[in-house]
């Protein structure tokens, strides 16, 4: 063989390989775009988070012309599942550093279909998820116990008076829609474990809007929570 045909060959077969090792690092991560309105401090680099484990990272933050930050991420392939219509993005603060962000997925259900390659998608915030998520949960099975409701209604905490009012009147809305699917024994945990926790919510607020204006603004959700008790004693 001559030597030049040689060296080509080689050349050649080099080239083969850095090409299949190229491909093979492309096809490992499965990529698209979040859509969020603030990314509170988030940046290249940042992970993505399915329960408790890092699935991914941020590849990309870019604030467009509309007024909104596109979030790039590459998520592993082996957690492509988690990467679903069904699937919910928050920013969130990381928990190996407090002063770093990251992107928290949360899962609604176990089916949904695969998000796109490329596609875009809309993020939400961490309040917004958490209410989802009671809200499914309630409607599934009503397995939220005690420490769950805490955290969710935690997160009331950081909104205003008139916020805090709305979220629990969708809330409660929630429960009313649901009531119908609902067994004996789910009717039961509701009474005992849920409801009491809002109710004690609703009476911090009464509290607090004891003498003023605002005070009226709670009677429609005691109109909800009448209702509410009136269907768990039919």
């Amino acid at each position: 063989m001559q030597p030049r045909v040689h060296t080509f060959l080689k050349l050649a077969l080099l080239w083969a390989i850095i090409s299949a090792s190229l491909i093979g690092c492309t096809d490992s991560t499965h990529d698209f775009e979040i859509r969020f309105s603030d990314v509170h401090g988030l940046h290249k680099g940042n992970s993505v988070y399915f329960e408790g484990a890092v699935i991914g990272e941020v590849q990309k933050v870019a604030y467009t012309d509309s007024g909104v930050f596109l979030v790039s991420v590459s998520i592993q392939n082996e957690f492509a599942s988690a990467a679903t219509d069904a699937a919910r993005f928050f920013i969130d603060s990381d928990p190996e550093n407090n002063t770093q962000k990251v992107i928290r997925v949360v899962q609604l259900g176990k089916e949904g279909n695969p998000i796109e390659e490329d596609a875009v998608i809309d993020g939400q915030t961490k309040y917004a998820v958490l209410y989802e998520q009671f809200a499914y949960q309630l409607g599934q099975n009503l397995t939220i116990f005690e420490a769950g409701i805490n955290e969710f209604l935690s997160e009331l905490q950081g909104f205003s008076t008139d916020e805090q009012i709305e979220e629990l009147e969708k809330q409660l809305d929630a429960i009313m829609a649901d009531m119908g699917r609902m067994t004996r024994e789910m009717k039961h945990t509701l009474e005992t474990e849920i409801l009491p926790l809002l109710r004690q919510k609703i009476e911090e607020l009464r509290k607090r809007l004891e003498g003023t204006a605002q005070e009226e603004d709670l009677g429609p959700i005691d109109q909800k929570m009448d209702a509410i008790n009136q269907e768990l004693r039919v």
